[in-house]
C-alpha cells in the first residue's frame, strides 16, 4: 500500500502510476476494459465458428409448460403443453413479447374471469379461468411491490431454436458482431435499470454463489449457452 512505511520506492518515483502523465493513467485504466471487450468478442467468434448461433422462430401464442395442481388454471381445465392462442377472442402475436401481452390481458382481480383459447393436440379448446383469492407479490412498473391474483401457470414463448452457421470468415465476423451488439445492449440495459429503477434492478441481482449456480445450469443447456455466459461475464466486467 502507498502508506506502507517500508515500501521500497520513493513517493516521487516516476514509475508510480500516480506520478505518470494523465494520458498514461487513462491508458492503463482503459486497458482492462479493452481486454474484456476483446475477450468477449473472441468468445462469440469462437461460438460462431464452432457451434454457430441460435435464433428463435416464434409462432402465435404462449406455451404453458406447467400447471399447478388445484390452481385456478387447473380448475379451468388447462394442461401442461397447452398453447394459449387468444384471450377473449383476441389473438396473441408471434413474438417474444407475447408472454408479457398475455400476462397483461389476464391481470384479474379475485373472482374475475376471462376466456382463453388453447391449442391442444391440433384442436382449439375454450376455457374460462377465474382468478383465485390467493395472491402473489409482483414488482410494479414503478418498482413498488403490489399484489396480483395467482393463476397457477408457468408461461414461456411459443418458439423453436434455429441454428445458424457461417459459410465463410466474413460472415462469421458479421455474426459475431451481431451477437456482441445484442449482448452488449442487453447488459447495458440491465445496468441502466440500476440507475433508473434501482428497486426493480436490485431484486434481480445475485451474489457469487448464485452466479455459479446459473453457470452450472447454462452448462447443462449446451455449449452455446456457455459461450454466451462467458461473453456476458466479460462485458459486465
Amino acid at each position: 500500500p502507498d502508506d506502507d512505511p517500508y515500501k521500497p520506492y520513493r513517493d516521487d518515483d516516476p514509475d508510480l502510476l500516480t506520478n505518470r502523465p494523465v494520458l498514461d493513467r487513462v491508458a492503463v485504466a482503459s486497458a482492462g476494459i479493452v481486454a474484456n471487450v476483446a475477450c468477449a468478442f473472441a468468445v462469440l467468434f469462437a461460438q460462431v465458428c464452432t457451434v454457430g448461433t441460435f435464433d428463435f422462430s416464434y409462432s402465435p401464442g404462449v406455451r404453458v409448460p406447467e400447471v399447478a395442481t388445484a390452481s385456478a388454471a387447473d380448475r379451468a381445465g388447462m394442461r401442461a403443453g397447452d398453447v394459449v392462442v387468444a384471450v377473449e377472442g383476441k389473438r396473441l402475436a408471434a413474438s417474444a413479447s407475447a408472454v408479457k401481452d398475455l400476462a397483461r390481458r389476464v391481470s384479474l382481480q379475485p373472482g374475475e374471469s376471462t376466456r382463453l383459447t388453447l391449442l391442444r393436440d391440433g384442436s382449439n379448446v375454450e376455457v374460462t379461468i377465474v382468478a383465485d383469492d390467493a395472491y402473489a407479490p409482483t414488482v410494479g412498473v414503478e418498482g413498488g411491490m403490489r399484489q396480483k391474483p395467482r393463476l397457477g401457470v408457468t408461461l414461456m414463448p411459443n418458439s423453436t431454436a434455429v441454428n445458424h452457421k457461417p459459410s465463410d470468415p466474413v460472415e462469421a465476423l458479421a455474426m459475431a458482431s451481431h451477437s456482441f451488439n445484442s449482448l452488449a445492449s442487453s447488459v447495458t440495459g440491465s445496468l441502466r435499470k440500476l440507475i433508473t429503477a434501482p428497486e426493480v434492478a436490485m431484486d434481480t441481482l445475485s451474489g457469487p454463489v448464485a452466479v455459479v449456480a446459473v453457470g452450472s445450469e447454462v452448462a447443462r443447456g449446451g455449449n452455446g449457452g456457455m459461450y454466451q455466459f462467458a461473453a456476458a461475464g466479460n462485458i459486465n466486467l
